[in-house]
């Protein structure tokens, strides 16, 4: 049974963006591009 455990759920992700980079990116958002959905944000 044990060998059936997907093991990558408890690795973190190399590719994982860091707290301030979030929230710089949320910020961005929120102030500068709010008319625009997240979709069209992302896809800049």
């Amino acid at each position: 049974m044990e060998d059936l455990l997907d093991r990558r759920l408890s690795q973190i992700s190399k590719r994982r963006a860091s707290g301030s980079e979030v929230d710089r990116v949320v910020q961005l958002y929120k102030n500068n591009f709010s008319d625009l959905n997240v979709t069209q944000f992302l896809g800049m």
